[in-house]
């Protein structure tokens, strides 16, 4: 089979590019996203608690960026948060 065939679970990406996405990235993407997504809200507080908590926002913006999310690495840099 193909690389872009659907029974092996790829298919082109929507950049333009010829490289196709497995599920498996895609769903290592989608975590990476998380872990952004989770660090501005435990930097603002945007949790059901309503607090702040920057020791867990640092952690997982750093794992974010770790991962190559490139507005995870922009946060870090503007922010001071060493990586």
């Amino acid at each position: 089979m193909s690389a872009n065939h659907p029974a092996d679970g790829a298919e082109a990406p929507d950049d333009g590019s010829k490289k196709p996405r497995t599920k498996l990235a895609k769903t290592l993407n989608s975590i990476v996203v998380g872990m952004f997504n989770a660090a501005t809200l435990y930097f603002s507080g945007g949790g059901s608690d309503g607090k702040k908590n920057p020791e867990l926002g640092t952690k997982y913006m750093r794992l974010a960026a770790y991962s190559k999310h490139t507005q995870a690495i922009d946060y870090c840099k503007k922010n001071n948060i060493p990586l």
